[in-house]
């Protein structure tokens, strides 16, 4: 649980971590900046809240960074890898893969924007929507595979917001299921 201040995280794995709120892996409070370097968040279970690998509500840039088979359960919860309500989250060079959760099995961003640059978005699984990612706010996707995905609605993205403005540049949308493979409701640009 970071809370405060500026953390840099290089070279390791988190794993099997429990939580019966949010942020089994990595919990980042407002107002804190946290860097992962070539790290791996992976197998951790959150069973009452949001982003069981990863709860981000500060700024976020992870690089080199594996998330996978992390599982958000438990009614609603949202974002089974990467759950993000904060500043900023940035992805470069990073693997989100075989993630679960109610909404947003591998990522969910509420309200909060976000850039994957070099990104696989696979197997993730949402019971809801927004198997591979599901956002509410301005999101910039480059050069990112979004493949495998499950979910009622959005198998692959499913976009909720009026007024959101999603970018998407050299983006592969390959054998998602569920609903359409781009899903938007009242949503703003695509």
């Amino acid at each position: 649980d970071v809370r405060d201040g500026t953390v840099n995280l290089a070279g390791l794995t988190i794993s099997n971590g429990f939580s019966s709120s949010g942020g089994a892996g990595i919990e980042a409070q407002s107002g804190t900046i946290v860097s992962l370097d070539q790290v791996v968040v992976r197998a951790n279970t959150a069973t009452g809240g949001d982003g069981a690998g990863i709860h981000n509500n500060g700024v976020m840039t992870l690089t080199e960074v594996e998330v996978r088979d992390n599982v958000a359960s438990g009614g609603s919860s949202q974002g089974g890898g990467i759950f993000h309500r904060g500043t900023s989250l940035t992805l470069d060079r990073v693997t989100v893969a075989g993630n679960t959760a109610y909404r947003g099995g591998g990522i969910h961003a509420d309200d909060a924007g976000m850039a994957l640059t070099n990104v696989t978005i696979s197997g993730n699984t949402a019971s809801d929507r927004g198997g591979g990612l599901y956002f509410r706010d301005d999101a910039s996707l480059l050069n990112v595979t979004v493949a495998d995905n499950t979910s009622a609605l959005g198998g692959g993205l499913y976009l909720d917001g009026a007024g959101t403005a999603v970018t998407l540049r050299n983006v592969l949308l390959a054998e998602n299921t569920g609903g359409q493979y781009i899903e938007a409701k009242d949503a703003g640009s695509l």
